[in-house]
């Protein structure tokens, strides 16, 4: 027993070590993103969203922000979601998974687009100083659908978007790739007017 004493205190102070930590970095990342939505309203945006909830102890650090409503009056766009939930391991918190909920919207002037998806999600990875530089992120979704408020839909089974950092100079490689894709019907009226093709696409690459 005696000998069980030391390894017992050491596994003791190893869980109030990381439980110190786990907290730390979970109050850290809750400031950084209310730090963000305050600059943004600085700034002169609508920038609202509920209390963040912090989860995922031990081994997973997640921030659910319900409520978001994000409007830039500059750019022209706002966009609106019930919720939004960012996830990260707490000893590497410069990769974040972004879970969206499956109805949220997104406005430019005249017009608004109701997005349903089965799954959407993205993964993002940021270097670790104070610019956040975008180093990797990738974005995928299931059962896309997007509906116009004048009318206008689109959709497709899968999408699916990847961004990665160049080493050779500062620009990014971008692919996209998109399968069972419904055009809306005016963008398709201009590319086939006479309706050879039909709104449904196999793939787009």
């Amino acid at each position: 027993m005696r000998v069980l004493r030391p390894v017992f205190s050491c596994l003791v102070l190893g869980a109030m070590a990381w439980t110190g930590w786990w907290y730390a970095v979970a109050i850290g990342q809750r400031k950084a993103l209310e730090a963000w939505f305050d600059e943004r309203a600085r700034a002169g945006w609508q920038s609202e969203h509920g209390e963040i909830e912090l989860s995922g102890f031990p081994f997973r650090l997640e921030r659910r922000v319900p409520e978001i409503r994000l409007t830039d009056p500059e750019a022209g766009w706002a966009w609106a979601a019930p919720v939004l939930t960012i996830a990260s391991g707490p000893v590497n918190p410069t990769e974040f998974d972004v879970d969206w909920p499956a109805r949220q919207s997104f406005a430019v002037p005249g017009e608004r687009v109701a997005i349903k998806s089965d799954t959407m999600r993205a993964r993002l990875a940021v270097r670790p100083e104070s610019a956040l530089g975008l180093v990797e992120a990738s974005a995928e979704a299931a059962g896309l659908d997007l509906t116009a408020h004048s009318g206008w839909s689109a959709s497709a089974a899968a999408a699916e978007a990847r961004v990665r950092a160049r080493a050779k100079d500062a620009g990014y490689d971008l692919a996209l790739r998109a399968e069972r894709v419904t055009m809306p019907q005016p963008l398709m009226a201009r590319i086939d007017p006479l309706g050879v093709a039909g709104r449904e696409l196999d793939r787009l690459v």
